[in-house]
């Protein structure tokens, strides 16, 4: 999972490259972007340990969080005016099961990492036991939307 990763994003090597860079994107950042970063940030670090680490999707999914982003929401906050522009399409990208976000907005994108949150966060608490969910490869999924989010923002600074 990580080499589709790091064959689509040169920076997300590693779990710890793409933190590293969300850390240098919040030092550019302020207010409540930066407040909606280091949210994603924290979650980031939380799919980090599932991926890399082995850490059970189960303990790591009712530490996800979206309060920051449900307070900006409610607040009408300009989740576009993140990322300016829409995200850049390349060959690998477009093959990828990222694919349906390309040309999409930085907003669009967010609104995206955390309805797949909150998802992950609704079938947790009802369906926790469902033998047919897989809870690593949904963690998987919103890791690989964020790596894109990081992407995204790293071409708009």
């Amino acid at each position: 999972m990580l080499q589709s990763i790091r064959n689509l994003f040169d920076f997300a090597s590693s779990g710890l490259k793409v933190t590293q860079e969300l850390g240098t994107l919040l030092r550019r950042r302020r207010g409540d972007a930066r407040l909606l970063l280091e949210e994603v940030k924290a979650n980031q670090d939380l799919c980090r340990m599932v991926i890399e680490e082995g850490t059970d999707p189960m303990r790591v999914i009712p530490e996800l969080r979206t309060n920051q982003y449900d307070a900006l929401l409610g607040a009408g906050f300009d989740f576009d005016g993140l990322g300016p522009g829409r995200i850049r399409s390349f060959p690998d990208l477009e093959r990828s099961d990222l694919a349906g976000l390309v040309g999409k907005t930085g907003g669009a994108l967010i609104e995206d990492i955390y309805d797949k949150t909150k998802e992950l966060e609704r079938r947790y608490r009802l369906d926790r036991n469902n033998p047919r969910t897989d809870w690593r490869r949904r963690v998987i999924n919103l890791y690989k939307r964020i790596v894109l989010l990081v992407y995204h923002l790293r071409r708009a600074d």
